[in-house]
């Protein structure tokens, strides 16, 4: 993917009810190892005011 030069890549918080903790592995692990900017896209379906301000600090 690296090749195609992407601007960012896009990554869903807790995606098919994953833990958070996994997407900020992977968001990590994509900005260290490849080199590429990412974007954590946040779903706020089935979440709590909460649990969304948490993920926001």
């Amino acid at each position: 993917m690296c090749h195609l030069e992407p601007e960012f890549v896009d990554i869903t918080w807790g995606a098919g009810g994953s833990r958070p903790a996994a997407t900020l592995e992977m968001v990590s692990n994509v900005q260290k190892v490849l080199g590429v900017e990412t974007c954590m896209h946040l779903v706020c379906t089935d979440n709590s005011v909460e649990s969304i301000d948490k993920a926001l600090k």
